[in-house]
């Protein structure tokens, strides 16, 4: 997504100087993409310059974060074949529900103001 990171010891540092790039996530088991991970990607996806592409084939539960991004401003489609299209040119806060704790850190991920994101 065109983020670095850098470790010293315990401290991990993160800069990012250009907007954030589209990606391609399929969850599957170990070693493989988390499905754990799933909903914080979708959201930091929704604020990418274009259009990522998120499939989960592990829990489908992941899939309700994509009506609570949307009653932010993101525009997440739903695509029962290939999974979900994310694309958001601006997100804004507003009243959503946790259905889970990661849809809950998703939801403050993608609610955090622009200027205090870290990335």
């Amino acid at each position: 997504m065109g983020v670095e990171f850098a470790t010293n010891g315990a401290v991990v540092s993160v800069r990012m100087d250009r907007p954030l790039r589209p990606i391609n996530v399929i969850t599957s088991p170990y070693p493989g993409f988390a499905t754990d991970l799933q909903s914080p990607i979708m959201a930091v996806a929704c604020l990418a310059d274009g259009a990522s592409y998120i499939r989960e084939t592990i829990f489908d539960g992941r899939y309700l974060l994509v009506g609570e991004l949307n009653k932010m401003g993101a525009k997440v489609e739903m695509d029962g074949r290939r999974g979900h299209r994310a694309r958001a040119f601006y997100v804004q806060g507003g009243e959503v529900v946790a259905h889970d704790l990661r849809t809950g850190i998703a939801l403050v991920l993608a609610g955090w103001p622009p200027r205090a994101r870290p990335w």
